[in-house]
């Protein structure tokens, strides 16, 4: 069975506190890990909104942002990420229990571009970070639950349009 969340409804819907650690950050994507988990169904998400941790972009070992004053090798800036909003995420169960988790993006380009695999591969790292942030978090909480194992996958997908001549 195959499922299609509304992520931006399911947003809506959620209460503004949160009592899982996620300090209502990035609790759709949570919620619905747990949902793969429990239920067993693959799920796309649709309109899911992904908030960077705080933490991303303050170290040089995160992607290589921080921007440096050469003469002093000083870090004098870090960038600020955005809010972003993957096309779709896939959350499939394996037999171990395992959610891997796949980022998608629709373009309407008539072949796959780098920018494509480099926008794919950013959100990947991104939820990963998440992911390992709540988890972090909640590891000296006993009332806050761990969420089950995930992996990303290997590989992201673009989709491009069907060429709809012959």
């Amino acid at each position: 069975t195959i499922v299609v969340i509304d992520c931006a409804a399911m947003a809506k819907d959620a209460p503004k506190g949160s009592d899982d650690g996620s300090n209502n950050i990035n609790v759709v994507l949570l919620k619905c890990i747990k949902m793969c988990s429990e239920t067993g169904k693959k799920m796309y998400l649709d309109q899911l909104e992904l908030h960077p941790p705080t933490t991303l972009g303050t170290t040089t070992s995160d992607l290589g942002v921080v921007i440096n004053d050469p003469a002093t090798t000083t870090a004098v800036c870090s960038v600020d990420f955005a809010m972003m909003k993957p096309d779709v995420v896939i959350l499939e169960k394996r037999a171990d229990g395992t959610i891997d988790i796949t980022v998608v993006d629709i373009k309407s380009s008539a072949h796959m571009k780098r920018s494509h695999r480099l926008q794919i591969a950013f959100y990947a790292i991104v939820i990963e970070r998440v992911l390992a942030d709540y988890n972090n978090s909640t590891s000296s909480s006993s009332t806050t639950s761990k969420l089950p194992k995930t992996c990303m996958a290997a590989m992201g997908e673009v989709w491009l349009p069907v060429s709809l001549h012959t």
